[in-house]
This record gives structure tokens, sequence and C-alpha cells, in this order.
């Protein structure tokens, strides 16, 4: 998580290969949620590789006996679906449509929180390929309105698509400029810290907004945390770093 959230991909894969020895599933999903980030620059091999080792994943994703509890319950039925979430949004960041659509298909006799959970995640995975073609009218009515309250998020760290859901709400909204677009970049990181991945990338957005917004200061402060938090990173995502830099010395 850590690796990931400073744009160090190569590190953060490296430490999944270890953990795949002991747990492969999670590290599968754990993979699969990293690789198919918005700001991510893989190749198509790459996300076909992280796409085809979640889709063959079985069982849960950690090692622990199941008991009688809800939320043991609720990993059983969430399993299917977020996988099929991670599937469709890494098929979509590699051109497959096709195969996204039949990975979200609803199996015959899925439960109401199966559906409730899938349809989710197709919204989401959809709006997020919408934001990153450019289309933002299409993208914010895939999302519909927010099903959650910025001040109650902490969500199961499994629930990917509640991170994505609200880092794809605020890129969209930012993309019009839209005030609203803040209130959502500032939810990163959550206290559980399931969300670090956006953390930095979060920054850059907000800094990109206050740009647009002629709020320097604010547009400053924001490169610099930015830049503070990828200064390592991998040589693909360099370039995000460097123009950061350039517009902060511009100012």
């Amino acid at each position: 998580q850590f690796e990931a959230a400073r744009g160090r991909w190569g590190s953060a894969r490296a430490a999944l290969d270890r953990v795949a020895e002991r747990m492969p599933n999670a590290a599968a999903e754990y993979r699969a949620a990293f690789a198919a980030a918005s700001f991510q620059r893989l190749s198509a091999q790459e996300l076909n590789d992280a796409r085809a080792a979640v889709a063959r994943a079985g069982g849960l994703p950690f090692n622990f006996p199941l008991g009688n509890s809800p939320d043991s319950t609720r990993e059983q039925w969430l399993l299917a679906p977020r996988r099929a979430y991670l599937v469709a949004r890494l098929a979509l960041r590699a051109g497959d449509s096709v195969g996204a659509a039949n990975v979200l298909r609803l199996p015959n006799g899925a439960s109401p929180a199966e559906r409730a959970t899938l349809d989710r995640g197709a919204r989401v995975a959809y709006a997020e390929h919408a934001w990153l073609r450019g289309d933002t009218r299409r993208g914010l009515a895939l999302l519909g309105e927010a099903t959650m309250q910025l001040d109650s998020l902490l969500p199961r760290f499994a629930s990917y698509a509640v991170a994505d859901e609200r880092f794809v709400r605020g890129s969209l909204l930012a993309a019009r400029a839209d005030s609203a677009a803040l209130q959502w970049l500032e939810t990163f990181p959550d206290a559980s810290g399931y969300d670090l991945v956006y953390l930095a990338p979060a920054h850059l957005a907000r800094a990109e907004l206050h740009g647009r917004r002629g709020e320097r200061a604010a547009a400053a402060a924001e490169y610099r945390r930015f830049i503070a938090l990828w200064k390592e990173c991998d040589p693909a995502l360099r370039p995000l770093v460097d123009e950061a830099r350039r517009r902060l010395g511009a100012r």
C-alpha cells in the first residue's frame, strides 16, 4: 500500500510477489486494484496479466477460517462481484469493452446484495472509462447521485469501488471546475488507510483545480504535497511530477 501510494508500482509489485507465496488470492486482488488505478501507465500486457490473475483467484483473499459472523457471510457473497469489478476495470483500461461487459453480466440466481454490489461496480467502472475518454457528462450520469456521506466513509478496505467512486466523482466534477470536487478529493486518505493509493493523485487534482480557479497559494501547497509524495516515483509517472514542478516554479 505504501509503495503504491508513493507511485512506486515496481516496488509494490515485488512486495505482492512475496505476499503471493502465502496469500495468492489477496495478492491477486491488490495487484488488480493497484494496476487498474487511473493514473497508472502500464502496458496492455501488464494489465492483462493482472486481469488474468484475479480472474482465476479462488477462495477468500486471506487465510482465516470462516465463522458465523455477518462479516464472514459478507466476505463470501462479496467475492464474485468485487472480483468481476476488478476484472472489468482492467479490461476497460486495456481497451476490451466486450470483455468488461461479459464479466459484469449478472449470473442467474444472483441475490439482491450481489446485484446491488455488481451494479455499483459497473457504474463506477464505466464512469471512470468515460472520464478517461474525456466524456465528463456521461461519467457523471453513470455515477448518478452520491450514495455515501462525506463524513461517514470508513468502508471495508475490500470494497474497492468505494474509493474509486470517490476519486472518479471528484475528478469528473473537477473537469467541470465544480467546487464540489474539492469536497470529494479532500476525503483522501480515509482514516482506515485503505485508499492511500489515491492520496498523491488527489493532491494533484486539487492543485490543478485551485489553479484554474486562480487560487495560487492553495494550488502551490497542493503541488508541494504531491511532489513530496511522488518524489521517488517510477519513471513512467515521472512526467506528472516534472509537470507539477514546472507549474510550481511558474508561480
